[in-house]
């Protein structure tokens, strides 16, 4: 049987060329129709997912900024004055039977609009009655922060006697 023959196309090589052709215009408009439009918007999309996982850890980041927030603000509002501090710390020891054994001036650091200040408490007694006073200092009268809290054992080589020294380190902060 014959191969049918079509009333337009002369030979088969005109017939491929004709299809090639059209096989060209049809690629190059669906590529530019829809295939390019598609690629972009799949990238699109996935700096969209990007963006979303961002903006969704950002109420975490702010949780977080503003609790530190409120934590510097709560610090910033305790009622530090050295004469406070001093007062408490002599009448303490002297109802518990503490012995001051130093307290050096005061160490002030500046950075970003704070005042750093950090006192050294050195005291001699009973091990209960100075971390009686760690408590009543930061716990409630609030006068800052302890940030060191150290023992250890001392020998009065005259006396023959052992002595518990305790430094207590602390630290507050102040709006400039």
């Amino acid at each position: 049987m014959p191969s049918p023959k079509l009333p337009f196309v002369k030979d088969y090589t005109q017939a491929l060329y004709g299809l090639v052709g059209i096989g060209l215009i049809f690629g190059i408009l669906s590529w530019t129709n829809y295939i390019s439009p598609g690629i972009r918007l799949s990238k699109a999309n996935k700096s969209y997912k990007k963006m979303l996982v961002k903006s969704s850890n950002a109420s975490q980041k702010v949780a977080y900024l503003s609790e530190q927030l409120e934590r510097i603000e709560g610090a910033k509002g305790r009622l530090y004055h050295r004469g406070n501090l001093l007062r408490s710390i002599t009448s303490f020891c002297e109802q518990h039977h503490l012995a001051i054994t130093g307290l050096p001036a005061v160490e002030k650091h500046q950075n970003d609009g704070y005042v750093y200040l950090t006192d050294k408490i050195e005291v001699q007694g009973r091990f209960k009655d100075m971390v009686q006073l760690a408590y009543l200092l930061e716990q409630e009268q609030k006068m800052g922060n302890i940030s060191s809290f150290s023992f250890r054992k001392t020998i009065d080589r005259i006396e023959r006697k052992e002595y518990l020294k305790a430094t207590i380190i602390l630290r507050n902060l102040k709006s400039e």
